[in-house]
């Protein structure tokens, strides 16, 4: 073996060598400490569990003793659920749409070259992580996007900011149109 193929030395440290292995690596760097206060969630105290539950059965109470429970029996008994659900199933699929044609346009001009059918699949997807938050739906979408792309992490997550920032101007422009129209 000659000096310039040395074996790995396991004491060495990162600062001035790069791994090929990713894995390795990551292994390597220094693991942060867990904050002393910190505890897995099955060692929080019942009533930490159960103070989320205990919230929301209180707003509910909150809403329904100001509204009452007689007009929320109302109200559904003149729903037609069938046609409430077929609206909402075909505002969400235009929904879908409109935002899949918007994010891909912002996505191909700085991002990748991604179709607009590829990327109404990808979009459908991040709305299972949205019904929990949005943001989370969102961050789902740029990592994908990163992974399946090749693409700079910095770079999707600038598209993703651009988003964000489009979505919030056309709020505005539809707000200040709406005062415009305000009688009062």
């Amino acid at each position: 073996m000659n000096n310039s193929e040395s074996p790995p030395d396991s004491t060495s440290s990162l600062a001035g060598e790069a791994s090929a292995d990713p894995v390795e690596a990551t292994s390597q760097l220094a693991k942060p400490e867990l904050a002393p206060n910190w505890k897995p969630k099955s060692a929080l105290p019942v009533w930490r569990r159960a103070l989320p539950f205990v919230l929301a059965l209180g707003l509910l109470f909150w809403v329904l003793r100001r509204t009452g429970i007689a007009e929320l029996r109302g109200a559904l008994g003149q729903t037609n659920f069938a046609l409430f659900f077929a609206f909402t199933f075909v505002s969400i699929l235009l929904s879908l749409a409109a935002d899949s044609y918007a994010t891909s346009y912002i996505y191909q001009r700085t991002v990748c070259p991604i179709r607009f059918r590829e990327f109404l699949l990808i979009r459908g997807a991040s709305y299972l992580p949205s019904m929990l938050n949005h943001n989370l739906g969102q961050a789902w979408l740029t990592y994908f996007m990163s992974k399946r792309y090749n693409a700079p992490l910095w770079r999707v997550a600038g598209a993703t900011l651009l988003v964000y920032g489009t979505n919030l101007a056309g709020l505005l422009i539809l707000g200040a149109i709406a005062l415009l129209f305000n009688d009062q």
